[in-house]
């Protein structure tokens, strides 16, 4: 086979793979164009029969775990985002024990956390949302969502999230947080693959999240009955 015939043949096989894995980037912004961190966002197929060619897609660099640590009386992050395919961990990091529970009725889990403990035994079969908290420390507040895709993240200080592949179907972008002005905290938007970045603005302001800080360590409350 001559040189310019294999050089043709490369370059048809990187068009195609050019074609069939295109990176993409997502930004979310607040109603006055502000980067919004924190952020779930995640892309599914718009045909869901197509769900397991995603995940035959999906990149190999995926972690394949999820660490929801309890540090400075906080859950960190507030919220997390897995797939259900993942395993869950939760890490105290703190020099004190906590009592981590949620009292969703599908996905209900109730136990101790010491100092320096993981707890790596909770799965999921299914997407949902699980709100958390402590037992003993009650202004902790922590938020999971579960996917169903292999394609998620959270929005960095800059509010995005980069996807180094994307295969050759069409998506819908996800994004998710509790505080979210929109029915079921949720929005949905097809992704429109001829652009390198897409910029989601929200259209109402993002309520905020609850302070996960003990009232006795406010000053301006004592005093009060």
């Amino acid at each position: 086979m001559g040189l310019n015939l294999i050089k043709f043949f490369a370059f048809i096989f990187s068009c195609t793979l050019s074609l069939s894995a295109l990176a993409a980037e997502f930004k979310i912004v607040d109603t006055l164009g502000k980067p919004v961190s924190g952020i779930a966002v995640y892309l599914t197929p718009v045909d869901e029969s197509k769900l397991n060619k995603l995940w035959l897609n999906a990149d190999k660099t995926l972690s394949n775990k999820t660490i929801i640590s309890q540090q400075d009386k906080k859950f960190t992050p507030y919220l997390a985002v897995t797939s259900k395919k993942n395993s869950i961990i939760f890490d105290n990091k703190d020099d004190i024990t906590h009592h981590i529970y949620s009292v969703d009725k599908d996905n209900s889990f109730d136990f101790k956390l010491r100092s320096g403990e993981k707890k790596s035994d909770i799965n999921f079969a299914k997407q949902t949302t699980v709100a958390m908290g402590c037992n003993i420390h009650d202004w902790m507040a922590g938020h999971l969502l579960v996917v169903e895709t292999p394609l998620y993240g959270l929005t960095d200080d800059d509010g995005k999230v980069v996807f180094s592949e994307l295969p050759a179907m069409d998506l819908m972008l996800k994004v998710y947080h509790p505080q979210l002005s929109e029915l079921d905290n949720d929005i949905e938007i097809n992704v429109d693959r001829t652009k390198d970045v897409s910029v989601v603005q929200l259209k109402e302001p993002q309520g905020v999240p609850p302070l996960q800080k003990d009232s006795n360590e406010f000053d301006f409350i004592e005093g009060y009955e």
